[in-house]
């Protein structure tokens, strides 16, 4: 797969503390496993394309993902 130069929009975002240390662990797994340097940020941005490619390609399932996710949230 080749990587397209494409615009980059910075964007902040706050996150909970346990979240952070959680991808914090995967950013590091991921670095370890890939033998490239692997940031949360960039793992941030993999997690959400892979969201917005669900959402597009498998609705179906990703309105199922959601629901589960939210209904989590709400318990």
């Amino acid at each position: 797969m080749t990587e397209r130069k494409q615009e980059k929009q910075q964007v902040l975002i706050r996150i909970r503390r346990e979240l952070w240390d959680d991808l914090f662990d995967e950013a590091a797994r991921g670095q370890l496993a890939r033998k490239i340097r692997f940031s949360v940020p960039s793992l941030i941005v993999e997690e959400l394309e892979f969201v917005n490619s669900l959402k597009a390609h498998h609705p179906d399932m990703y309105a199922a993902a959601k629901a589960a996710v939210d209904k989590l949230n709400k318990s």
